[in-house]
């Protein structure tokens, strides 16, 4: 494979021609971006003259312009991704072109609004994976009446306007196993978790700017097959917790992340250990209410709180067998009270800990020691950093060095932690 990714317009015309002669017959990855100033028709139909490699496409360009895309129609027999977009959605016209492609599977669909069924020539029928950024609820509902096996959904700013329309109550889209949303309307977001009874993995990031999330739904969604829930909030506000009404009996794997936002607005330190103990009391609230028998908890906290509400939380999640921890000092994690392992969380067996500040206290450092020699079934994973080669304790550094250190947390799309 000489040539295999193309992205005008850094790329001037007369190079991409000859990157598109070089590639012969190689599969090839497009992404062209512009806009009505930038935009160079030779290049849109340069690229369409050879769509028939296409293997991944993304364009970004003036509305008007998809229509020029109609020559590619029944020659992209590679094309597995597609991603479309426009500065200037309201005057978007249909988009031809891509209804005969058999191997489509990934459709990313961002700043498109009304009804993209028609509006997009797409075998919708064939999808299982739809990104949308920027869309109405009825939109969305929609796009998914005509998308039977779609397993994976990824949606960014999601707005209610469910009372627009009258919607089937009945229908469940049954593929649909997966589900990311981020910034979107409360009562949307429940009203499609609703129709998605087999849902098994969701990853929900909301910002503390989102008012959306504030109202919680009187009725609560029961999701009988959701094994894993990744919450990503901006601000350190509980609201997103305190919101998400669901009973979720087969929740096994519970992913908190709270991260910093502007901090001019994260108040002063005082206040910042109330508002951190406020959102570990609402995820343990959250866990009761879902009824479920967890085993697996990742806490990515940024930001120093008092250690009681992290013991509150842990005594109530007596099933617990990995507990992954990352938090600013130390001080955070309660060893001491976790030094009771029998009586806390008897089946816990494996302690990942992370610290993202490199200040600590030797009665800290000593609490550890206890909690490690208190079982000799848990498994402690210690983030070191050359800060502590500095530490005279004997018996610490013995523990330390016995120890490998904890993986890299990977991130995924949305920046939660995996696995």
């Amino acid at each position: 494979m000489l040539w295999r990714y193309i992205a005008p317009p850094a790329y001037r015309f007369d190079f991409i021609l000859l990157l598109l002669i070089q590639s012969q017959k190689c599969p090839l990855t497009i992404k062209y971006h512009t806009n009505e100033h930038t935009f160079d028709q030779r290049v849109l139909a340069l690229l369409a003259e050879h769509s028939e490699h296409w293997l991944e496409a993304a364009f970004c360009i003036p509305s008007s312009c998809y229509p020029l895309l109609n020559s590619v129609r029944q020659r992209i027999p590679l094309l597995k991704s597609l991603a479309l977009t426009t500065n200037d959605c309201k005057s978007l016209p249909r988009i031809p072109g891509f209804d005969i492609a058999p191997n489509l599977r990934h459709l990313d669909l961002a700043f498109l609004c009304g009804n993209l069924v028609q509006k997009i020539s797409a075998p919708w029928s064939q999808l299982i994976q739809l990104h949308c950024n920027f869309i109405e609820a009825s939109s969305l509902y929609h796009l998914l009446l005509h998308t039977p096996v779609l397993s994976q959904l990824h949606i960014c700013n999601l707005f209610d306007d469910l009372g627009t329309e009258n919607f089937v109550t009945d229908i469940v889209f049954i593929h649909l196993k997966t589900i990311h949303a981020s910034e979107c309307s409360s009562r949307a977001l429940h009203f499609f978790l609703r129709h998605s009874l087999n849902l098994i993995k969701l990853s929900i990031f909301c910002s503390y700017l989102t008012s959306n999330f504030i109202q919680n739904p009187v009725i609560p969604v029961i999701l009988l097959c959701l094994q894993v829930l990744k919450i990503r909030v901006r601000g350190h506000s509980s609201h997103l917790i305190d919101a998400l009404v669901l009973q979720t009996p087969s929740l096994s794997k519970v992913e908190f992340h709270s991260i910093l936002g502007d901090r001019s607005e994260d108040g002063r330190v005082e206040e910042q250990w109330g508002v951190g103990k406020q959102c570990l009391h609402s995820l343990k609230d959250f866990i009761q209410r879902a009824d479920c028998t967890l085993t697996h908890l990742n806490l990515v906290l940024e930001i120093v709180f008092d250690n009681s509400g992290m013991v509150s939380l842990l005594k109530a999640l007596p099933s617990l067998e990995t507990l992954n921890i990352v938090v600013p000092r130390i001080e955070c994690v309660p060893f001491r009270a976790m030094a009771l392992a029998s009586q806390f969380f008897p089946k816990l067996h494996t302690f990942n800990l992370r610290l993202l500040i490199q200040e600590h206290t030797v009665d800290a450092l000593n609490d550890l020691v206890i909690l490690a020699t208190s079982s000799s079934l848990l498994n402690i994973h210690f983030l070191a950093s050359e800060y502590f080669t500095h530490v005279q304790i004997a018996d610490w550094m013995v523990l330390i060095k016995a120890q490998p250190p904890m993986a890299p947390v990977k991130e995924d799309s949305t920046g939660l932690m995996l696995d």
